[in-house]
């Protein structure tokens, strides 16, 4: 006697079929986006530079032959990081359009999985227009080849807040110190 039961004829095909439909359909859904919701104090703590300051212009470069929107900020104050340089100006684009761009195959073949950070309480599109005050929170890696000398990216999409959050910003840096 064995201890396993005997199977019916065809059983073997049957179980590769469902086998190629399950492996078929991992393939299919491979790739994913996870949405990440990054609150203020995340913002503060992950940002290697923190400025407030007016945005002067809203406009894109081509870059590796694709458009890539920036707002130009003229930085009147640091609240995190290295001090500003005399009438610096900043030009500040989204991560998420970079990261798409480099990855634009994998993602498409869905081979891919990754986390897509936006900032909790961004302001309203309509309210980053010239003359506008706000704050940024930008990463620390230099611009890739072809970008603007004086680019930087957002830490999360949609990174930018109001000024009255200032005084916010700094008790978090000293909190972190």
């Amino acid at each position: 006697m064995t201890a396993t039961r005997r199977r019916g004829p065809g059983y073997g095909l049957i179980a590769i079929g469902l086998a190629v439909v399950a492996l078929s359909a991992a393939a299919v859904r491979a790739g994913s986006v996870a949405f990440q919701s990054v609150p203020f104090e995340r913002a503060v703590t992950l940002s290697a530079r923190v400025v407030k300051g007016t945005v002067k212009a809203r406009s894109e470069v081509k870059v590796e032959g694709n458009s890539f929107r920036y707002v130009e900020i003229a930085i009147d104050a640091v609240l995190k990081g290295p001090p500003p340089q005399p009438g610096e100006r900043v030009r500040v684009f989204e991560p998420g359009a970079w990261f798409q761009h480099t990855h634009a195959a994998a993602i498409k073949a869905g081979v891919v999985s990754y986390a897509d950070p936006h900032y909790a309480t961004p302001l309203p599109d309509a309210a980053i227009k010239p003359g506008a005050a706000l704050i940024a929170f930008l990463r620390a890696d230099p611009p890739p080849a072809g970008f603007p000398a004086n680019a930087a990216f957002l830490t999360a999409g949609g990174a930018f807040d109001r000024p009255e959050r200032a005084p916010d910003v700094a008790r978090l840096t000293q909190k972190n110190r």
